[in-house]
């Protein structure tokens, strides 16, 4: 995930390698993420997801504070994701 985030159109700023529960791979940035999540369903193997959030400039905390806060928010939305796409 990490060479498709820095190397596609999704244009993510810093993206760097990182860990979630659930995830095959990811790849957090300080404007959002990309992931693919394993997700047996309907004949497809993976769910690949991209979040994508407002400019880094704009945040108080910086693009550090961003991308913690993005990380805390996948932590939290990634399980519900699977329950609903996944079946999980």
């Amino acid at each position: 995930m990490l060479e498709f985030a820095r190397e596609s159109s999704l244009e993510l700023k810093n993206p760097k390698s990182g860990t979630i529960d659930m995830v095959e791979s990811i790849a957090i940035a300080d404007d959002g993420a990309i992931m693919s999540i394993p997700c047996r369903r309907n004949g497809e193997t993976y769910l690949v997801t991209t979040v994508k959030v407002g400019t880094p400039g704009e945040d108080s905390e910086g693009s550090t504070g961003q991308r913690k806060a993005i990380e805390e928010f996948l932590r939290f939305y990634i399980p519900e994701l699977v329950k609903l796409k996944c079946g999980g």
